[in-house]
């Protein structure tokens, strides 16, 4: 065997282990993006719960959401800005759920479920008119993300919600509300 057999016996080997190397990258990279997209979806599913559990857990608070979404008129003012903060709350995870999908780590299908609830929140008169005010009214803009923005912009551009019938609307006060994150 020349000193040439071996150099090519060299080079097949050293071409080998490189696929091997990249083969286990790949393998690594696949599983890390796993976990990175289930780290993030237990974070926003944690996000979520943490402004239902506030809301379910004190009966003034629930009473206001319940209350403001429909008629906010209807608050003092200090419920009001209860109100508001509570809303803000709602849409800055709405907005890192946004983010999350923008960026990769957040399962289409999973964000395309919360996108119908974040268009059924701003389609509550209340919150709607509160959004409103806020970002065309007022002209607050800047303070989200711009693209996140123009999704919310867009939503309320839409025609509101129909209301339901009286016969409903008794039935549904009686039953528990919860703040609509993962509907």
């Amino acid at each position: 065997m020349t000193i040439q057999d071996l150099g090519s016996i060299g080079e097949l080997v050293a071409a080998i282990a490189t696929v091997a190397t990249l083969v286990y990258l790949a393998i690594q990279i696949r599983q890390n993006t796993r976990t990175v997209r289930t780290s993030t979806y237990q974070a926003v599913l944690e996000s979520s719960n943490r402004v239902n559990e506030l809301v379910l857990d004190n009966p003034e608070l629930h009473r206001i959401y319940r209350v403001g979404r429909t008629d906010p008129s209807q608050l003092t003012d200090e419920e009001r800005a209860r109100f508001r903060l509570l809303i803000g709350q709602l849409l800055n995870v709405y907005e890192t759920m946004f983010l999350q999908h923008e960026r990769g780590t957040l399962d289409e299908d999973f964000w395309r479920a919360r996108r119908r609830a974040l268009r059924y929140v701003l389609s509550q008169p209340g919150i709607r008119s509160h959004v409103k005010e806020q970002l065309i009214v007022r002209n607050q803009r800047g303070a989200r993300v711009a693209s996140f923005e123009e999704l919310v912009i867009a939503f309320l551009n839409e025609p509101p919600a129909q209301p339901r019938p009286a016969a409903q609307q008794g039935a549904a006060a009686a039953e528990p509300q919860h703040v609509p994150i993962d509907s």
